[in-house]
């Protein structure tokens, strides 16, 4: 059996073949898979791959996930939520 996320692929392959946009192929998967619905940026990000020619619905092992950091807003963000001791 194939997961969620590997079938909600190759409908957004489909949809790419049938001229439908992401738009609405983001809408038809929240409504069809709730809260097991790929995030709208996933879909328009395979939705894209698709377009522009990817054949596989699975990732490659080449494909790593793109992480961006910003340490002096990591801790600002930090230190403004941890309550103050001296309260």
């Amino acid at each position: 059996m194939i997961s969620v996320t590997i079938e909600q692929r190759i409908i957004v392959k489909f949809h790419v073949k049938l001229g439908k946009t992401a738009t609405e192929t983001y809408n038809l998967f929240k409504e069809v898979y709730g809260h097991e619905c790929l995030s709208r940026a996933r879909v328009f990000e395979w939705f894209k791959r698709f377009q522009d020619g990817r054949e596989d619905v699975e990732k490659s092992s080449n494909e790593q996930i793109k992480i961006q950091s910003n340490d002096d807003c990591f801790f600002r963000y930090s230190w403004d939520c941890v309550p103050s001791l001296s309260s």
